[in-house]
């Protein structure tokens, strides 16, 4: 787990230096004290309950296009102890269904040795508008 992680810091700190900015989601926060970056968004972790349906979850969406968010850092964090196990399939659906259109999986911060039951995130780009129409 610690290289998965030590992965992710660096590719935040990679494209912060680049001024591209990174999401973790749904709720890796440390990975900005670490990598000693900011969350683009007012929202910085997305458990079950936070992201309200509606007027907020509209505004967060404006937000991320508003300050043109380049990545997606999606972690493989499943949350049963709330009742709800996966972000953007299970809860905060809309989001996850504006990501998964907006966005393309890249591939794992770590390409080799990646079991189930480690904790690994995954690298998602903004697609080009073209692509999302």
């Amino acid at each position: 787990m610690a290289a998965h992680y030590q992965e992710a810091i660096d590719f935040m700190k990679e494209k912060n230096a680049l001024g591209q900015s990174v999401l973790s989601i749904p709720e890796d926060t440390s990975l900005y004290f670490l990598s000693k970056t900011h969350c683009p968004t007012r929202v910085y972790q997305f458990t079950p309950g936070v992201l309200v349906p509606g007027k907020m979850t509209d505004e967060l969406i404006s937000e991320i296009e508003r300050k043109h968010v380049r990545y997606l850092l999606w972690s493989n964090r499943i949350s049963p102890e709330y009742g709800v196990a996966r972000f953007g399939t299970d809860y905060d659906t809309r989001l996850g269904d504006y990501l998964r259109k907006n966005y393309r999986e890249v591939g794992p911060v770590i390409k080799e040795g990646v079991s189930a039951e480690d904790w690994t995130a995954f690298i998602w780009e903004r697609k080009a508008d073209s692509e999302t129409r």
